[in-house]
């Protein structure tokens, strides 16, 4: 039976569908998130359905497919490599790898060669925040990163490293997304081995790499703490 996207509306609407249960209903019958987030703007979904600004709407939309995801993902085996991906835009540099151990990550905003946002998240996919630090692209990176391992049927820890050059303004959601995807269509390097994965990162990102290694210790410092407390 086709998709009549008309009637689908008037349904959610009519029925006042919870503003998650719309998006995913919408998402599931493949509308795209750009005809999705522009229904939130125009408060056509929701309960209580009203206007939102184009930030609020976009938050709302990958959050909820950011851990729609995440439940379908979170029982998958792990990969069996490690894999380091590479991809430069518009002063945005990332760099994001998956290593065949639990899942857990690291995302790491770093400006004009300083940190500036850090967040980690466990292998129940929940910050040690409140709310993360590196705001609402948080979200969109981990939407699109949660799609490759539900479309490659893998799962395993995650760092990922967002460089800007130069910072002059912010870039919108809708762009981050997109590198993100980018990103992932450019796998630079994958073993089974991990002193040769090391190696290569060292050799080729030194300056990532000690980030990694540094921040990877705190946070393996700060669970032993509580473990032990």
């Amino acid at each position: 039976m086709k998709f009549d996207l008309k009637e689908q509306l008037k349904e959610i609407r009519t029925n006042k569908l919870k503003t998650k249960e719309a998006i995913l209903k919408l998402y599931s019958n493949n509308i795209s998130e750009i005809q999705i987030i522009e229904f939130l703007e125009l408060g056509l979904m929701g309960e209580n359905p009203k206007l939102l600004q184009h930030k609020s709407a976009s938050a709302i939309y990958d959050q909820t497919i950011e851990q729609f995801l995440f439940n379908k993902i979170n029982k998958y085996k792990l990969i069996l490599d490690y894999k380091i991906f590479y991809y430069k835009e518009n002063e945005n540099i990332f760099l994001i790898t998956i290593e065949p151990k639990k899942f857990e990550g690291i995302f790491i905003e770093y400006i004009n060669k300083n940190i500036i946002n850090l967040d980690y998240f466990d292998l129940n996919n929940k910050l040690e925040s409140k709310a993360p630090n590196t705001a609402g692209i948080y979200y969109s990176i981990k939407q699109r990163l949660f799609k490759y391992f539900k479309e490659n049927n893998l799962l395993g820890k995650i760092f990922i490293l967002r460089e800007v050059e130069n910072f002059k303004m912010p870039f919108g959601t809708e762009f981050i997304r997109e590198i993100t995807t980018n990103t992932l269509n450019h796998l630079i390097f994958q073993t089974s081995n991990e002193i040769e994965y090391n190696n290569y990162l060292k050799n080729n990102f030194k300056e990532y790499f000690n980030l990694k290694s540094q921040y990877e210790k705190k946070k393996n410092d700060l669970n032993s703490y509580f473990k032990i407390n």
